[in-house]
């Protein structure tokens, strides 16, 4: 049987929901072609489920929505897999859609102001290609994300793939903030989440937030 031992207790201000938003630089790299090409600037949100969105793909207007994996895979990143509106049905790669459930058209642009169209844009899901990897900044938690897109030429063929590279802050403590319940009744039942407000099932190893009603602690689960 699992041990928690209770580190600390503190009762936590009830947080407003609202998103971090930061506008990023996204840098983009044709991968099969070896060459740098225009990047582009997006607002990225993430919410207090820990979902990222790109609020515009490119120009597209289209959002891109992704969560980080929590722990390392065995190449020491950070998985990224995406989330909304997507159409993955027996395809093997997430494309991507707009609002109306239609496959977006991409154009990504050369140095040389040259566009390049990818049709039925989608997402290489790959545990080393797109992932992120975590480093600190002055105190702080980043993430360095990569994602390897792609799609077809107007000639229906498969089209170079395009990295994605960006870098977004973690999410801090704020995103707790959906963690903390509005009930003081002692008798319900008992939560985790981890150090980013996310909910766990099955703790494992390592600190959770743990909530029943309105009183929460940080907790060791071994």
């Amino acid at each position: 049987m699992k041990k928690i031992f209770t580190l600390f207790s503190v009762f936590f201000t009830l947080c407003s929901a609202t998103s971090h938003a930061e506008n990023v630089e996204i840098s983009v790299y044709d991968v099969t072609n070896g060459s740098d090409m225009k990047g582009f600037t997006s607002e990225v949100t993430v919410d207090d489920n820990g979902i990222y969105t790109i609020k515009d793909l490119m120009g597209t207007g289209v959002p891109v929505q992704f969560k980080i994996a929590s722990t390392e895979n065995t190449y020491g990143y950070y998985d990224i897999t995406f989330e909304g509106n997507l159409y993955t049905q027996n395809v093997g790669y997430p494309y991507l859609l707009d609002d109306a459930g239609n496959f977006v058209t991409t154009t990504v642009y050369g140095q040389d102001g040259s566009e390049n169209y990818l049709f039925y844009t989608y997402f290489y899901e790959d545990s080393y290609y797109t992932s992120a990897e975590k480093r600190d900044e002055d105190g702080k938690n980043m993430y360095d994300c990569y994602m390897y897109m792609s799609g077809f030429d107007a000639e229906n063929a498969a089209a170079p793939y395009y990295e994605l590279s960006f870098s977004i802050a973690a999410p801090s403590m704020a995103g707790i903030g959906s963690a903390i319940a509005d009930s003081d009744d002692a008798n319900t039942p008992v939560e985790y989440f981890n150090l980013q407000g996310i909910r766990v099932e099955n703790p494992e190893n390592g600190m959770y937030i743990r909530r029943q009603g309105s009183k929460t602690s940080k907790v060791m689960v071994k």
